[in-house]
């Protein structure tokens, strides 16, 4: 059970919350009761969820990260009802208690989790590779592998043409993946090799045969 801060404020409105979010002297706000709140979070605060309350996050699109967000009770994460409808989880988060995130829009948690509560998800619910553990995830969600969703869903793969020469040995560089993702694990790779040699599958590396035509040292 979380203790109480010696700088914390309970709140049971959302003015209340606003109030203590600018509040300098407020490090650890408890919200205590069913709050509603429809506006974007960053804050270095720690945020916690009493037991038997809930905090419903509602947008159409946003981010949502708190210093440390402690739930002992319930955390929703309501997306608005459209495919362009996408909320952010970033931070560090202790469970406790439940996290629910509805059907409706796209809800993708990037939060480091911790804790033995329950994680309920839908088919638009991305839950970032690392963030909880496997068994924690419900079947219906997807797991992200992109590091920086912001700027583009995918990936990359390049290799370097320097390189390609009978003998040497060889590994595809894969950009804007999330650290910790092995490459071998998460994608079927298939090396299409001469009719002489065996291709290779799963294999993050290849070391072109000597006996393949082409460019020499």
């Amino acid at each position: 059970m979380h203790v109480f801060a010696e700088n914390s404020e309970t709140v049971t409105t959302v003015y209340q919350f606003e109030q203590a979010l600018n509040d300098e002297g407020v490090s650890e706000i408890h919200i205590s009761g069913n709050l509603i709140y429809k506006s974007e979070l960053n804050t270095d605060k720690t945020i916690v969820i009493d037991s038997g309350s809930v905090l419903t996050w509602n947008m159409k699109t946003g981010n949502f990260e708190a210093g440390l967000l402690v739930i002992n009770g319930k955390f929703v994460v309501q997306t608005q009802n459209s495919v362009v409808s996408r909320l952010h989880v970033y931070g560090t988060v202790e469970n406790n208690g439940e996290i629910e995130a509805p059907t409706g829009g796209n809800c993708y948690w990037h939060a480091a989790t911790t804790g033995d509560g329950s994680f309920v998800g839908m088919d638009r619910t991305y839950v970032d590779y690392g963030t909880l553990p496997e068994a924690m995830i419900p079947d219906v969600c997807k797991i992200n592998l992109i590091k920086d969703i912001t700027q583009t869903y995918n990936t990359y793969v390049t290799l370097d043409e320097s390189k390609l020469s009978p003998g040497n040995t060889v590994t595809p560089q894969v950009s804007n993946l999330i650290d910790g993702v092995n490459v071998a694990e998460v994608f079927d790779i298939e090396w299409e090799n001469p009719p002489s040699t065996s291709p290779l599958s799963n294999e993050p590396s290849y070391t072109i045969p000597v006996s393949m035509g082409g460019r020499k040292a």
